[in-house]
């Protein structure tokens, strides 16, 4: 069951933050059918979810914003109240109570797009990817906090079906239940580690919060944006990574520890695209054993074995 506004409701692990996956559809109709009272909660799990996250990166993000926010939701909401309760009897009262709510909730708005946008961009979303606001300042101007609600659920979306499925019944994700290693710690992908100091989770947090404004803006050049790949990848993982590295290999063709990331990467997922990346890496001496060994064991995976061995040969 999938709905267009978004994947059926689950929990994914992002760092230390257990934030849901909701249908866009369903946050706007619970909120209609609750009156509001399920936006203003949606509202405070979600940016409670997102200051979690900013704070693992060593952000200015924590709880107490969250709670702030929402005590300002719950009193424009109230004015709201107000404002229709009062409506025949006070008209410019009415009116004034109206001009407020709207003050409040168009503050609201602005912040939470904001802080969205930057978690988005902290996790790996590229630019590209990310929901317009136009669409979100639409749907908050003319269907209030529901429609926002209801648009910033299906842009967060996109960066929460990335990470992996959480299971509260069984208190983790099912890799970590079953033992199973993630491709950034293990095979092909550890042999691409450039600097002990991605081990530092600090120092790529570091990197992360500086870089972060640029990167949301499109603006980084290749060198910069390899290097904000890996900070990614050392604080939130491979896969958040992924588009960071892709768009280096994409845009540097001299990055040659970039394209084997990607080569092996999208191989690892099952994606024959990788050996367009890992033919590229292959010219450069430093990764040419490793590209070309994952290279022929790819083409025997796809029975092309006069070709693989050509490749072990090269090597020999």
């Amino acid at each position: 069951m999938r709905g267009k506004g978004g994947a059926v409701a689950h929990y994914v692990k992002v760092g230390a933050s257990v934030p849901k996956v909701r249908n866009a559809l369903g946050v706007f109709g619970l909120g209609l059918i609750t009156l509001g009272f399920y936006s203003v909660w949606w509202w405070y799990r979600t940016w409670s979810d997102l200051a979690a996250i900013n704070a693992s990166d060593d952000g200015h993000e924590t709880i107490r914003p969250a709670r702030e926010a929402t005590m300002l939701a719950l009193a424009m909401y109230g004015l709201a109240v107000v404002a229709v309760a009062t409506s025949k009897s006070l008209p410019e009262t009415a009116n004034l109570v109206q001009l407020a709510s709207l003050a409040i909730w168009l503050g609201l708005a602005r912040r939470m797009w904001s802080t969205s946008s930057r978690t988005m961009t902290r996790l790996g979303l590229l630019p590209e990817e990310k929901t317009s606001p136009v669409g979100f300042w639409i749907a908050s101007v003319l269907l209030g906090l529901l429609g926002g609600s209801a648009v910033l659920q299906a842009a967060l979306n996109k960066v929460w079906r990335r990470y992996p499925q959480y299971y509260p019944s069984i208190g983790g994700t099912r890799e970590e239940v079953l033992g199973v290693a993630q491709p950034a710690s293990t095979g092909a992908l550890a042999h691409v580690a450039t600097s002990a100091d991605w081990n530092d989770h600090s120092h790529a947090a570091g990197v992360i919060r500086d870089m972060s404004d640029a990167a949301a803006a499109g603006t980084l050049d290749a060198r910069s944006a390899f290097l904000y790949a890996q900070a990614v990848e050392t604080v939130h993982g491979a896969a958040q990574a992924a588009p960071w590295y892709e768009f280096v290999a994409n845009s540097d063709e001299h990055n040659a520890a970039a394209a084997m990331w990607v080569g092996a990467f999208k191989l690892r997922a099952g994606d024959d695209a990788g050996l367009r990346y890992l033919y590229e890496a292959a010219h450069d001496p430093a990764f040419r054993e490793h590209a070309s060994a994952l290279i022929a064991r790819e083409l025997d995976r796809l029975g092309h074995h006069e070709e693989a061995a050509s490749w072990r040969r090269a090597i020999a």
